[in-house]
């Protein structure tokens, strides 16, 4: 933008291609002023370097008749706003020309803007623009058969130019497009408003996997590529106590032997003779009896008492016979002299259950299995959450055991008391149920769901191998679990649209496996008597007593059975 002093004119130059709102906007900020409007090449210095020919061959080149005009009626619109004057420069005579029937001064250069007094001219807005000039290599015939349409534009007819239709002929048309528009809205009503619920119940079946897994007391963490478990030593101290009837038989004395004997004093002075005075038999096993009263003997050489005894243990042993017993115990040996008369009896026998070897050894087993599922127990204290025993690693190592009565001794029963040390091995069985539940999961169908809590877990036979310094424990665990089919909503959509409720279940029936019979509801109520009434036979395709046709309009609704 330059400015001259001398005719105080603002001079702004800018493409012939520039938009009608940037021009109006740099006019805008000219508010008042006089502006000569430069128009040039939109390509003049990205052509710069072009032969002479091209240029003059391009001089004349510029916007569309069309787009002219608009540029100009616009301009002449803001000068007019904005109360200033307004001039254009151009070498394009056709933009010249269209300035001038917009009603802006044109020139074609700015010296002959500056010399000219500017007249602005009565803008023929409402005139038709002339049709465009025809190509030399466009025949009439094909510019008439429309072979080049791209040589036809719209032009705004001016007034006079249209013709109205008949009254009559105009209220059919409005008649006819009223028709139309509600068919229009009564099918599309038809085919949007319509709803369909459709439940559906999966069927389920049960479903097992097993895998073999191995704990090792070597290992630190579960590891399910190698499906191997960690396992740990632990003990318990635990005491138990049995007692079973003896099984052997034998005799035992029963009775006690009673007799009588004669005390001889050998001193002139008398004796006392206290109850329990012992005497015995000097032959053999000697028979040791007591003497059942308190006696005294007279003082004198030769005096005699006779006093009566009982064998002190009982059986046949006392039954000694007469003269046998000779002996006095205790200090009255030096003052008295005894003698049987006669023999002693009344000792007996009798049958008497006896312990055995076998006893022991059968008290022992009983006691050595109840000590092993007490072990199991109290090692079961000492297991963390998850773990588990298998019986099989329960072992017991005897500490002490103690019998009431020695071997063949008489007894009607037989008490053993036993303390040991029961070891065992902690499986960690939290991370087997994990990597069979793993397992089974993997082992269902696609697109089927596993019921999470009805998922279970069993261990098979377990046993003890040593492998080096570790031990190991193979064993089978079983995931048990119910596994629901999946339905996929989109598929049930798509297979169902159009058809009758009738045909819908049928068809639901036939590609799902279901629990039960599918539930099918069509709505809205309030719609469902005007399907029935109108039945829209005239539609290509039925809507009553239809699933809808779009497959949005259609909910699937999945539930699970637990």
């Amino acid at each position: 933008m330059q400015t001259n002093d001398s005719y105080s004119t603002i001079v702004i130059e800018t493409p012939a291609n520039t938009s009608a709102p940037a021009l109006q906007q740099m006019l805008r900020q000219q508010a008042g002023q006089r502006v000569i409007l430069v128009l040039t090449s939109a390509q003049r210095r990205a052509q710069s370097g072009l032969s002479s020919r091209w240029r003059v061959e391009t001089r004349d080149s510029g916007p569309s008749s069309e787009l002219g005009l608009v540029h100009f009626q616009a301009l002449r619109r803001q000068a007019d706003q904005s109360g200033m004057e307004v001039a254009v420069v151009t070498r394009n005579s056709q933009l010249r020309q269209q300035a001038a029937e917009a009603g802006l001064p044109a020139f074609g250069s700015i010296e002959g803007a500056q010399s000219h007094n500017w007249t602005a001219g009565k803008s023929q807005l409402g005139a038709v623009p002339p049709p465009p000039p025809r190509s030399k290599h466009e025949s009439a015939v094909d510019v008439r058969s429309g072979r080049f349409p791209s040589r036809f534009r719209r032009v705004r007819l001016a007034d006079g130019d249209t013709k109205r239709l008949p009254a009559w002929l105009e209220a059919i048309l409005l008649l006819v497009v009223l028709v139309l528009s509600i068919v229009a809205v009564t099918g599309l009503v038809a085919f949007i408003v319509p709803v369909a619920t459709v439940t559906l119940v999966p069927a389920q079946e049960p479903r097992a996997e097993t895998i073999s897994v191995t704990a090792r007391t070597d290992s630190e963490a579960p590891n399910y590529s190698d499906k191997t478990l960690p396992a740990r030593r632990i003990g318990q101290r635990v005491e138990v106590e049995g007692t079973i009837p003896t099984t052997g038989s034998g005799t035992a004395p029963e009775g006690f032997a009673e007799g009588s004997v004669v005390f001889t004093n050998r001193n002139p002075v008398p004796q006392e003779i206290p109850p329990g005075t012992l005497v015995s038999t000097s032959t053999g096993s000697n028979v040791s009896f007591a003497t059942q009263t308190p006696a005294s003997v007279p003082g004198g050489r030769g005096a005699q008492v006779t006093v009566p005894i009982r064998a002190v243990e009982p059986g046949p042993a006392g039954n000694v016979r007469a003269f046998s017993i000779n002996t006095v115990e205790g200090s009255l040996a030096v003052s008295l002299n005894v003698i049987n008369p006669s023999a002693t009896g009344g000792g007996t026998v009798k049958e008497v259950a006896v312990v055995e070897q076998a006893d022991k050894e059968k008290l022992r087993a009983e006691l050595e299995q109840q000590a092993k599922q007490k072990a199991y127990l109290a090692l079961g204290e000492l297991l963390n959450e998850g773990e588990f025993v298998p019986p099989e690693t329960v072992g017991t190592l005897v500490v002490d055991e103690t019998y009431d009565r020695f071997t063949d001794e008489a007894a009607d029963e037989l008490t053993l008391r036993l303390r040991l040390l029961a070891t065992a091995l902690a499986v960690d069985g939290g991370a087997a149920d994990e990597m069979a539940a793993r397992a089974l999961g993997e082992a269902i169908p696609r697109r089927s769901q596993l019921l999470a809590d009805s998922i279970t877990t069993s261990y098979g036979s377990t046993s003890l191998i040593e492998d080096g310094d570790a031990l190991a424990i193979p064993f089978d665990v079983t995931a048990s679990g119910v596994v629901v089919l999946d339905v996929d909503p989109a598929a049930v959509r798509a297979s169902i649209r159009g058809m009758s409720p009738a045909e819908a279940v049928a068809v639901l029936q036939e590609k799902w496996r279901l629990q039960s019979s599918p539930e099918l509801s069509l709505g809205p109520d309030w719609l469902l008597p005007v399907l029935q009434r109108f039945d829209f036979e005239w539609l290509p395709i039925r809507v009553f007593d239809r699933v809808p046709w779009l497959p949005f309009r259609t909910h699937v609704n999945v539930r699970f059975q637990g």
